[in-house]
């Protein structure tokens, strides 16, 4: 019969992150130690290509982000000034127009084009305000800015008649 006793260390968490910060300077050395070993070129040019290709495809997430944020800034800005129009009374088509062209002058800069239009109704009591926001994005990147991506934002909106 055996009588050696064994015994089974518990983890400590210090050991475990040293073991871990072990493991990736191991790695880290391993990769700088390859790199210098091949004096080809071959790890440069490889590098070259998936680099040229991670960046335009990270240039391409963002401006597509940039995209649909500009597209929400725009149906936001055009709700509100609607709500508006509605709580405090309906304006004229040019003056609701000329809020929402400074509210959105100020959040994405000039180049838009607005259109607003009262539609009627068979209801005396209110009436529909169509707004139409044309928007002509510009992408920074210089792979996609060869042309500009149209942008249209339509919204309605019920109003009540007051007076």
């Amino acid at each position: 019969m055996n009588t050696r006793a064994t015994y089974i260390a518990k983890p400590k968490t210090n050991g475990l992150l040293a073991g871990l910060a072990g493991l990736v300077a191991g790695l880290v050395a391993g990769l700088v130690a390859r790199l210098f070993r091949h004096t080809g070129g071959a790890a440069a040019t490889e590098f070259a290509m998936i680099a040229l290709a991670l960046a335009t495809f990270t240039g391409g997430v963002t401006e597509f982000g940039r995209y649909l944020y500009i597209q929400s800034t725009i149906e936001f800005e055009g709700e509100r000034i609607l709500r508006d129009a509605s709580i405090q009374g309906t304006g004229s088509e040019t003056e609701i127009a000329a809020m929402l062209q400074s509210r959105l002058s100020a959040a994405i800069g000039a180049g838009s084009s607005i259109a607003v239009t009262f539609v009627p109704t068979g209801d005396a009591s209110t009436r529909l305000i169509s707004l139409n926001v044309g928007y002509s994005f510009q992408p920074v990147t210089p792979l996609l800015s060869a042309s500009p991506w149209p942008m249209t934002v339509t919204a309605l909106h019920a109003v009540p008649v007051t007076g």
